[in-house]
């Protein structure tokens, strides 16, 4: 397949979006159609934090750092707010856990920068972060680590995408890969139209499983519901990441705090088709324990709540590449897009356009799994 075939993007997410730019900045000619529209994407609800902090293996730890790296050259190239490089500081209830201790061990295996502080060292780092919040727990830092934001991201992409002649279709509803004789024809559109295509690429976050289904390709996910809250606090906020156990905490480039709590996770409602709630107590007390952690526990205000499905394979590992029992059909699902799209972007594109394949795929392409 040429540069100048013709490739259809499922999905406005950042993947989506990434896959897009590269593959129009190739020369193919790229239509991005978002079902549901652009503020339907998990990207809009995603913490963004980049980072490779886990125990990931070797091959998974790779492919972050090559997404954050291209992070990293963007910032240096462009002096935005929005897209930072202060580190994180990480903590457990009850000192330095297990589960850490063994973080911080495998980091430094993998050569990742990571340090253990005491408390005060930590405040004395970060002066927005409250000493008594961290009780007697060591804080372990990782200083290469950053934020984005992704709304601003996304207008980055979607216009560098435009600019290389690609073109967006927004419809409401499911869309479906078309096939004739074995192989991808285009995309389906609710309303019937087949938009032409020599690839499809489904980058369709939560909706990737369902969508490839239909052609034997059976993806498992072990998406769940997601709660972001945004809040405003009239003092700097932190310019680290803050990740404690009751919540993970950032600042916006407007100065707003984005926050995340697992545990409230647990409490966002499922009210049918595309439709989540969470009781105004359950974010409240989000707030209340994000004040907490910081120093002097600032008031917040309440701006607005992202509530929807956090896309996530299986196997918690990224799964991009071919779907071999459809020629032209490929697919980008992902946990951790902020960090990692950049890279999946850069190592698929060639590959949708018959320019060869990069290794660095290989342990996640979707063929380990088995298919219908």
């Amino acid at each position: 397949m040429s540069a100048s075939q013709r490739v259809v993007v499922l999905g406005a997410g950042v993947l989506g979006l990434s896959i897009a730019r590269e593959l129009a900045q190739s020369g193919a000619q790229v239509t991005v159609v978002s079902a549901g529209g652009v503020p339907r994407t998990a990207s809009l609800r995603s913490f963004s934090w980049l980072n490779s902090l886990s125990a990931w293996p070797l091959d998974y730890h790779r492919l972050r750092l090559r997404g954050i790296a291209h992070h990293r050259r963007y910032a240096a190239a462009n002096a935005v707010p929005w897209l930072r490089f202060d580190g994180s500081l990480n903590w457990e209830a009850g000192g330095a856990s297990a589960s850490l201790s063994g973080v911080h061990a495998h980091m430094l295996t993998l050569e990742y920068e990571t340090r253990w502080l005491k408390a005060g060292e930590a405040a004395a780092l970060e002066p927005a972060l409250a000493v008594a919040a961290l009780g007697d727990a060591s804080v372990l830092h990782a200083p290469g680590e950053g934020w984005i934001d992704l709304p601003a991201w996304l207008a980055v992409l979607e216009a560098a995408s435009v600019s290389a002649g690609a073109r967006f279709v927004k419809v409401e509803g499911d869309a479906s890969v078309s096939t004739q004789a074995g192989r991808v024809n285009g995309l389906r559109l609710p309303d019937g139209t087949l938009v032409p295509a020599d690839a499809v690429v489904v980058a369709a976050g939560a909706a990737t499983p369902a969508v490839l289904s239909p052609l034997g390709a059976a993806i498992p996910a072990a998406t769940n519901r997601a709660l972001l809250v945004h809040a405003r606090v009239a003092r700097p906020g932190p310019k680290a990441v803050l990740r404690g156990p009751d919540v993970a905490i950032r600042t916006r480039a407007d100065g707003a705090l984005v926050l995340h709590a697992e545990w409230a996770d647990d409490e966002v409602r499922d009210d049918g088709p595309n439709r989540w709630a969470v009781e105004a107590d359950v974010v409240q007390d989000v707030l209340a324990r994000a004040s907490a952690t910081l120093s002097g526990c600032p008031t917040l205000e309440l701006l607005d709540t992202g509530i929807g499905l956090r896309p996530i394979p299986g196997d918690h590992y990224t799964v991009a590449g071919a779907i071999e029992s459809v020629p032209g059909v490929f697919v980008a699902f992902s946990h951790s897009a902020a960090t990692l799209a950049p890279a999946i972007a850069e190592a698929l594109a060639p590959e949708v356009l018959g320019q060869g394949r990069d290794a660095q795929l290989d342990p996640f392409r979707p063929s380990r799994f088995s298919t219908t």
